[in-house]
C-alpha cells in the first residue's frame, strides 16, 4: 500500500485523478481519498499537521509496517524552473536543525536537499523550501524503515517567479503534466515493496537464530528477546555493527537493543 500525505486539496486533486481515489467517508479528522493500492490523506498545511495526519492515517487506517509512504507538495527554490520535479535526498529542519537523509530509490528521478521552515519565506536557497517534510518523516520514521519513507517535490516559485497558488488551475498542471512519472514511480515502489515482503520473514528467522545461537538467555528473556528483535526488524535489515555482543548473557543484550529501540 503507499500512503500519500499531502497539505492541501489543490495539491491532491491532480495525484487524486492521475490513480483515481475516491472519497472514504469513513474519516472525519482528515480528508482521506483512497483506493485499493493507494490512499491519500490531506494534512494541511505545516510539520506538526503533516506528523498528525500520519499517525492518523497509520493507526485510524490500519496502516502496515511495510506501506510505502510519500509526502507529496509544492516547493520553493532559488534557481530551479517551475515545475521541476525532485525526490529529497537530505531533510533540514529550519527550527530544530535536526538533519534528516531519505533514502533514495533507483529510479529516473533528481534528488536535492530540503529545507523545512515554519513559516513561508521567500530567502531562497540552493536547497529546495517547503513547511511539511520534517514533521512528516519524523513520524513515519516512528513505525516504518527508511527505505519506505519518501519525499517527493515539485517547484512552483523561484527568485524570479511564481505560479499563482489561488489558481487551483495552475496548481493543477505543473502537477499533472507529471502524470506518467508518478504513476511509475508507484508502480516501481509497489514492485520493491513485493519483493521485500518476500524475503522479510526469511531475514528475520535468519538473524535471530544466530542470535538464539550465540547468546544464552532464560525462557522468560528469550519471550522478551523475541518481542525485541520484531520490533527492531520493522525497520532494519539486518543487525548494525556491534549493536549486541555475542560474549554476555541475554540480560545485557536485551538491555542493549531497548536502549537502541528507546524503550
Amino acid at each position: 500500500m503507499i500512503r500519500f500525505i499531502v497539505a492541501t486539496f489543490s495539491e491532491a486533486k491532480p495525484i487524486i485523478d492521475i490513480f483515481n481515489l475516491k472519497k472514504n467517508h469513513n474519516f472525519d479528522k482528515f480528508s482521506v481519498f483512497d483506493s485499493k493500492s493507494i490512499s491519500l490523506t490531506i494534512s494541511k498545511i505545516g510539520k506538526i499537521s503533516s506528523a498528525l495526519a500520519v499517525f492518523y492515517t497509520f493507526y485510524e487506517m490500519k496502516s502496515k509496517k511495510n506501506d510505502i509512504w510519500i509526502n507529496f507538495g509544492l516547493c520553493g527554490h532559488k534557481d530551479h524552473k517551475i515545475g521541476e520535479i525532485f525526490l529529497v535526498n537530505k531533510l533540514y529542519d529550519n527550527s530544530s536543525s535536526k538533519i534528516f537523509y531519505p533514502f533514495i530509490p533507483d529510479f529516473n528521478f533528481n534528488s536535492i536537499s530540503c529545507i523545512t521552515l515554519d513559516q513561508k519565506k521567500n530567502n531562497y536557497t540552493k536547497s529546495l523550501h517547503e513547511m511539511e517534510s520534517s514533521g512528516f518523516f519524523e513520524a513515519t520514521s516512528k513505525f516504518s524503515s527508511k527505505e519506505s519513507i519518501y519525499i517527493l517535490k515539485i517547484v512552483s516559485d523561484n527568485k524570479d517567479t511564481s505560479i499563482d497558488f489561488t489558481s487551483k488551475k495552475q496548481i493543477y498542471d505543473i502537477i499533472k503534466k507529471h502524470s506518467s512519472i508518478l504513476e511509475n514511480f508507484c508502480k516501481h515502489l509497489l514492485h520493491m515493496q513485493t519483493k521485500f515482503l518476500e524475503n522479510e520473514d526469511e531475514v528475520y528467522e535468519k538473524e535471530s537464530l544466530k542470535v538464539f545461537q550465540k547468546i544464552t538467555f532464560t525462557y522468560t528473556e528469550k519471550k522478551q528477546m523475541k518481542s525485541l528483535l520484531k520490533l527492531y526488524f520493522l525497520k532494519n535489515r539486518k543487525f548494525k555493527s556491534n549493536l549486541l555482543d555475542f560474549k554476555k548473557n541475554g540480560s545485557y543484550n536485551i538491555q542493549q537493543l531497548k536502549k537502541y529501540l528507546s524503550i
